[in-house]
C-alpha cells in the first residue's frame, strides 16, 4: 500500500556541551550523540519503559517520550522513532461523545492494559553529515512531536552519553561534569536546539519582493 507522507526539514543549531553563554560547543555533535543513543537503547534488551530521558515535574504540561526504535543505515543516517505519551486519568483513557449537546455529553473511561503506554509515534530522519533532520508525518498523524524530540535529545545528552562523568556517593550517583577524549572533566551544560530549515532561495525571493506584499492569507479547514 502506498501512503503519502509530509517531510519537513530542521537545522540543528545547538548540539553538544557548552560553556556558559557560548554558541560553539567545547565538544559533542549529533553524530556522536546518535551513536551513543543507538548503543544505549539496544543495550541488554532495554525495555521501552526504561528509555525516557527525563522526569515530569509537578505543574508541567508536557508528558514523557520514549524511544520506540532507532535504526542506522550504511551511510550513518539514522531513523529515530519516539513514542509520545498521551494523557490518562488514573490509568484509563478518557473520551467524550462528540455527537451529544454541550453540557450533556457522556464521558467514557477505557481501562489501559497493565504495562501499556497510550500515545502516538513520531518519526525523524537524521542526516548527521549535513547537521539536519527531517520529521516524517504520515497522512493519518496529526502531531509531529518535534518539541518532545528536542527535549529528549537535550536530556539524553545531559545524562546518558559516553561524555557524562558520574561520581558515586552515599545517595547513589551524581553527574559531576563532561569529558571528551582527553579525559579532563569540564563543568559544561548539555544543549540541543533546532529550527525549521527553509530553502535560501525562497527566503531571498520574499525579502527582495517584500514591498509588493499587501496581505498574508492563512488557510484553515
Amino acid at each position: 500500500m502506498i501512503e503519502n507522507v509530509k517531510i519537513q526539514f530542521y537545522k540543528i543549531s545547538k548540539c553538544g556541551y557548552y560553556r556558559y553563554g557560548a554558541d560553539t560547543p567545547d565538544f559533542g555533535n549529533i553524530s556522536g550523540i546518535l551513536q551513543d543513543m543507538y548503543l544505549w537503547v539496544h543495550d541488554h534488551n532495554k525495555l521501552l519503559s526504561e528509555t525516557c530521558t527525563y522526569e515530569i515535574e509537578d505543574g508541567e504540561d508536557e508528558l514523557k517520550a520514549y524511544c520506540f526504535d532507532i535504526v542506522r543505515n550504511n551511510t550513518d543516517d539514522y531513523l529515530v522513532v519516539l513514542w509520545n505519551e498521551t494523557a490518562t486519568n488514573d490509568g484509563r483513557v478518557v473520551t467524550v461523545n462528540g455527537n451529544q449537546t454541550v453540557g450533556d455529553a457522556d464521558v467514557n473511561f477505557t481501562d489501559i492494559p497493565e504495562g501499556s503506554i497510550p500515545g502516538y509515534a513520531s518519526y525523524f530522519w537524521f542526516i548527521p553529515e549535513r547537521n539536519i533532520f527531517a520529521s516524517i508525518r504520515f497522512h493519518h498523524s496529526l502531531l509531529i512531536g518535534k518539541s518532545a524530540l528536542d527535549r529528549y535529545f537535550k536530556e539524553f545528552s545531559a545524562k546518558f552519553t559516553s561524555n557524562v562523568v558520574v561520581e558515586e556517593n552515599e545517595e547513589g550517583a551524581e553527574i559531576i561534569g563532561y569529558t571528551d577524549i582527553d579525559g579532563e572533566v569540564n563543568k559544561l551544560s548539555a544543549d540541543f536546539k533546532s529550527f525549521l530549515y527553509r530553502k535560501p532561495g525562497q527566503i531571498e525571493y520574499i525579502q527582495e519582493n517584500r514591498d509588493s506584499i499587501r496581505k498574508v492569507i492563512r488557510k484553515n479547514e
